[in-house]
């Protein structure tokens, strides 16, 4: 992987812009990994928990009576093993009793059979469910929840570090709690991620650093197709971004800082952070206003913003949407501008307006909650004309729900935001 290089600003070490690599070298980075399974498959046959009976023989035995395969067993098998290996749960729910949390060291997938039908909860534990160490992991098609803990710090319910690798796919994290980095999601140690297809909801950091999602310096997270809603902190309720962080075809909606010295309801930003047809609404915070922080998108770093919808975020009783410099790589729309400045191109920007949307619901069969444009809604049809890479801020070829986008050669644009209407 490439060397990431720093630059000095205003006294902060911060990524360059020119270690921001394209959207195609993001995803490749997990396809090149070696596909999970290839070495060992464990089948979950309990939801029980307890651990593997002789850790390293290859059999997937707890110390239950009838010894029957549980997650941790079949996680400590999978460490033991060489190359890749598949943990496949199955439809229930899985209940993690001990003590310790489930780390992952070697390369392991996690497969449920679906968010509604596979679930990962805490049982009356503090700790987390997982922490990635140094290693490729996918985990996907399930829901964890109720993670977390009142001194627990970094990642109440995942944490990623030691230069791990983690795609997740089709996941919910949900109603975590920690103390402080996220009750959601944390990366840290110079780590990776790919959400896709997800969501992280209710989460709840009773300090600061992101009440949903906390990416380090160093650290790179890919938020492509997925939610990030009703996560609370008293720093950032949704996203706190040191590192590098990609938000595409996605959704930053209810979240909230509860603080009295400055925070932001959706994405606070201090490293480099791009965002393409995506939509951040519906965010507060409730400290006092200064001129750091905002209701949607706070930037003291580099963000680049293009074909998204900020708007209808709240700074205690006033609407502010974001704060700081934004550059533009056009087709916005941001319904309040007072307190950022907007730099770069301003085609097909949309200041001062609604942009009318729906409640966040599951809308056209999508995997997860988007606001979809309502009739007459400004962002319809005035996105970017050409479909093709975020980086150049080009209107994405699928949205959040997985539905073609409008092409170019057919005289229409798509959408402003993570949901194309049409």
């Amino acid at each position: 992987m490439a060397k990431t290089n720093f630059i000095r600003h205003n006294g902060i070490r911060r990524v360059a812009p020119a270690a921001v690599v394209s959207l195609t070298a993001l995803l490749s980075a997990c396809a090149s990994y070696p596909n999970a399974g290839q070495t060992g498959h464990f089948v979950v046959t309990t939801g029980e928990d307890a651990d593997d009976n002789n850790i390293g023989d290859g059999d997937c035995e707890s110390t239950l009576s009838g010894n029957p395969c549980t997650l941790r067993a079949a996680v400590s098998e999978s460490n033991a093993m060489m190359g890749a290996n598949t943990i496949k749960l199955g439809s229930r729910e899985h209940r993690l009793s001990m003590v310790d949390d489930l780390t992952l060291t070697g390369p392991t997938k996690i497969e449920g059979d679906g968010p509604n039908e596979t679930s990962i909860t805490n049982d009356d534990r503090d700790g987390r469910a997982f922490i990635i160490d140094g290693t490729p992991a996918w985990i996907t098609q399930l829901t964890m929840t109720d993670f977390g803990g009142v001194l627990l710090d970094f990642g109440g319910t995942v944490w990623v570090d030691e230069a791990a690798n983690l795609t997740l796919s089709r996941v919910r994290i949900e109603n975590g709690f920690a103390f402080n980095h996220a009750a959601g999601l944390a990366l840290t140690g110079n780590s990776r991620a790919i959400v896709t297809e997800s969501a992280i909801s209710d989460n709840m950091v009773a300090g600061a650093f992101g009440g949903g999602v906390y990416i380090q310096e160093g650290s790179r997270l890919t938020l492509l197709r997925s939610t990030v809603d009703g996560n609370v902190s008293n720093r950032a309720g949704g996203v706190y971004n040191f590192g590098e962080l990609w938000i595409l075809d996605s959704t930053i909606s209810g979240n909230s800082a509860d603080s009295d010295t400055g925070g932001t309801g959706g994405v606070l930003n201090i490293g480099v952070v791009t965002i393409n047809n995506s939509t951040i609404v519906d965010n507060s915070s409730n400290s006092p206003n200064d001129d750091t922080h905002s209701g949607g998108l706070a930037n003291s770093g580099l963000a680049r913003v293009s074909n998204t919808i900020v708007a209808n975020n709240m700074w205690g009783n006033s609407e502010n949407d974001c704060n700081g410099e934004i550059e533009s790589r056009g087709y916005n729309l941001i319904e309040e501008t007072d307190d950022c400045d907007i730099e770069g191109s301003t085609t097909g920007n949309i200041t001062g307006q609604d942009p009318d949307l729906s409640g966040l619901a599951f809308h056209a069969g999508g995997p997860t909650q988007t606001h979809r444009p309502q009739s007459g809604s400004p962002a319809v049809d005035a996105g970017n004309p050409q479909r093709g890479s975020p980086h150049n801020g080009f209107c994405s070829t699928l949205d959040q729900a997985l539905q073609d986008r409008q092409l170019s050669t057919s005289g229409q644009r798509c959408d402003i935001g993570s949901f194309e209407s049409n």
